[in-house]
């Protein structure tokens, strides 16, 4: 909990700065991912009063992997782009 806090307060110091030079972020794009088996730690992060939406897996470096570091849905996806790679040279 000690860390979230710590975010969260570097994330209202990020907002100052922001308003100090003038500057927008699209917090639409920011996202939020907590790696845990607990998913009880998911805590609320916002941004210039907008909360930060939480997910649960993502793409980074074209390889996608979830909030517990394993890589299922990504070895599941190449590995159906892959049989239907082979389904098409076989036609």
């Amino acid at each position: 909990m000690e860390d979230s806090a710590t975010l969260q307060k570097d994330l209202n110091s990020l907002t100052q700065w922001m308003e100090t030079w003038l500057l927008k972020l699209n917090i639409g794009k920011c996202k939020a991912i907590s790696y845990s088996r607990r998913p009880e730690l998911n805590t609320k992060y916002s941004i210039s009063g907008v909360t930060v939406e939480n997910i649960e897996n993502m793409k980074d470096l074209g390889v996608t992997f979830d909030n517990k570091l394993k890589f299922d849905k990504h070895i599941n996806k190449n590995s159906a782009s892959a049989e239907v790679a082979d389904l098409a040279r076989a036609v």
